[in-house]
């Protein structure tokens, strides 16, 4: 199976599993709280984000497990794993803001709150995504740019990884207790 195949079926999986883990966490003083893609709406309502990330990883395995094979698919969808990366990672770049007001929101009631990691696990499924998908597109796939491709999405997921890491910045750390007035 060639590299791009694996590429793709690789960002499918990832995104499909994003898709199920914590997009923010919170901690309270009872405990932690987190909300996946699914759980974002207004009163623990569903929204479509979840659900997306989870069907458009779906299809990128798909494309990936077909494309060696030449089976029969439309041909917009057929070696386009690029497509639906690229839709992944508009969705999650629009979801970005709501995401951050959330946690924005958690952090002035008063308790800890991040961006959780399974946002950036969908990000990097997307990458993988568009990677495969130029993998394949390549023709004959020679071994220079399967390698060029995997050096590039891997260098994209440390950087995502990176920024899952410290996503949290200021206002995920707990907050010092006030300082103490002296008594005269």
């Amino acid at each position: 199976m060639p590299a791009g195949a694996w590429l793709a079926i690789a960002g499918g999986a990832v995104l499909t599993v994003g898709s199920l883990l914590p997009w923010v966490s919170a901690t309270t003083a009872i405990g932690g709280i987190q909300r996946n893609g699914f759980q974002l709406g207004a009163n623990q309502s569903v929204t479509v984000d979840g659900p997306l990330c989870l069907l458009l990883g779906i299809l990128t395995a798909v494309i990936g497990v077909t494309s060696p094979s030449r089976a029969r698919m439309p041909w917009f969808l057929q070696r386009s794993s690029i497509v639906t990366g690229v839709v992944a990672g508009v969705l999650l770049a629009i979801e970005w803001p709501g995401i951050h007001n959330l946690v924005d929101q958690i952090v002035a009631d008063g308790a800890g709150a991040s961006v959780g990691y399974g946002y950036w696990v969908c990000a990097v499924g997307a990458v993988l995504a568009v990677v495969g998908g130029f993998v394949l597109r390549t023709p004959g796939e020679p071994v220079a740019a399967s390698w060029l491709a995997l050096l590039i999405g891997g260098a994209a997921v440390v950087v995502l990884l990176g920024l899952a890491a410290t996503s949290g910045g200021p206002s995920a750390l707990p907050r010092p207790p006030p300082p103490r007035r002296k008594m005269n």
